[in-house]
């Protein structure tokens, strides 16, 4: 993890006509969260931001996770994808995570 508070991680996918990059920022940089009293063991905030380009045609998905586990950018991403679990699909959504508590905010 980076010493400024914020960690960054990414990973670009080729495969069945499409290419899809993630990046991953993950902070425990949250005493601004006025909340953070209403989820107990919160230390950390982690987005998500997937670009997917198939035929020409690009898309973007941004996620934003509560996040139980310390700043560290490729672990979140691991959670994110759900390959830190051997019951959790990848194609599951972050709610389902042991490590995260919610989506807060999902935005394309």
């Amino acid at each position: 993890p980076r010493s400024d508070g914020m960690d960054f991680h990414e990973t670009i996918e080729k495969g069945h006509g499409r290419i899809e990059t993630r990046r991953y920022w993950h902070t425990d940089d949250i005493d601004w969260f006025e909340d953070k009293k209403r989820w107990p063991g919160l230390a950390s905030v982690g987005m998500l931001e997937s670009t997917r380009i198939v035929k020409g045609a690009a898309s973007v998905e941004r996620r934003i996770f509560l996040c139980s586990i310390p700043r560290n950018a490729q672990r979140f991403g691991e959670a994110a994808r759900g390959t830190s679990s051997p019951h959790i699909s990848p194609r599951s959504k972050m709610r389902a995570l042991p490590e995260s508590f919610e989506v807060v905010k999902y935005a394309g």
